[in-house]
């Protein structure tokens, strides 16, 4: 298992331990699965689907890292779905420490019930798992609108007609995966090797060890034995932005922490921050929170 950095209390991705997974009964052998989670580790639970169960994921918010194999990982950001089937032996994990999102879980052999009512609606789930599941184990589409539309929408229903709704938004989804032209993702693009993980998550320990430093990628990729090259694709893979852009979002929220939980100087937190000009920090902070340093403390 590829564990996370020991951060200190102000770390970005640090947020209150309060983790909930919600069902709901869809059609037979066909359910939703809310997840709402601020954690690293997945959260365990009894109903687990079933080995061989087809799993349609979207991730909402956050970013999950699935283990597809001993030594092959991916990852899903803001936006994304993924369908695969399910196998028990498979690890996930959340590296910014949350995630939002839904599972479609449908257990194939139980849904033939309504099996000529999907297909007076132009879906076929056997032939469906097999469209994005046979040659490769995982398929992913990379965030696109329609998708969005469609699962936004399962966040915002009224109660009086939640149950018809609901089915209606999945046969929509099913109805456009039946037609959607599959994205032609090589494994280099969806997969990430183990070692090079561990690595990126060990730079990203280092750079929050010392964020009052100015570090370049150079300095990184030699003392992590790194192509510069790798540390950008893999570290953006991974946490869903650039390396710079997290460096100057951890200091200002370490110097947000800094401003509400201690006397420090303005001064004494831009140093702290990483910045020896304390005008250039306040501009930053602003930027990044909205407000100056003096009006967050306030």
């Amino acid at each position: 298992m590829i564990h996370p950095a020991n951060d200190q209390d102000y770390s970005l991705f640090k947020t209150k331990d309060d983790n909930t997974i919600t069902f709901v009964e869809v059609f037979p052998g066909i359910r939703l699965k809310y997840h709402d989670f601020h954690t690293y580790q997945y959260m365990k639970n009894d109903l687990l689907p079933k080995d061989g169960t087809l799993l349609i994921n979207y991730c909402r918010e956050g970013r999950i890292e699935w283990e597809i194999e001993k030594d092959r990982y991916f990852y899903l950001g803001k936006g994304d779905l993924s369908i695969h089937i399910y196998d028990s032996v498979q690890k996930r994990h959340f590296p910014l420490e949350h995630y939002h999102g839904i599972s479609v879980l449908i257990d194939i052999p139980t849904v033939t019930t309504i099996t000529p009512m999907l297909r007076s609606f132009g879906v076929d789930l056997e032939q469906l798992a097999r469209r994005f599941c046979e040659k490769n184990k995982f398929y992913v589409e990379r965030a696109d609108t329609t998708i969005e539309h469609i699962f936004s929408q399962l966040y915002h229903i009224p109660g009086e007609i939640k149950d018809t709704y609901i089915k209606i938004k999945i046969l929509e989804l099913l109805l456009f995966l039946s037609v959607l032209r599959i994205s032609d993702y090589s494994d280099k693009e969806l997969y990430i090797r183990k070692t090079d993980i561990e690595i990126i998550k060990n730079i990203r320990a280092y750079l929050i060890g010392h964020i009052d430093r100015h570090i370049t990628m150079r300095e990184l990729a030699k003392k992590f034995s790194i192509s510069e090259t790798s540390i950008k694709s893999n570290f953006k893979s991974i946490y869903g932005i650039p390396v710079y852009s997290f460096v100057r979002t951890y200091r200002m929220q370490k110097a947000a922490w800094m401003l509400k939980n201690t006397d420090s100087s303005i001064t004494e937190i831009a140093l702290a921050a990483g910045y020896n000009n304390a005008s250039k920090f306040s501009s930053a902070f602003k930027d990044e929170m909205g407000v100056s340093p003096s009006q967050y403390k306030k």
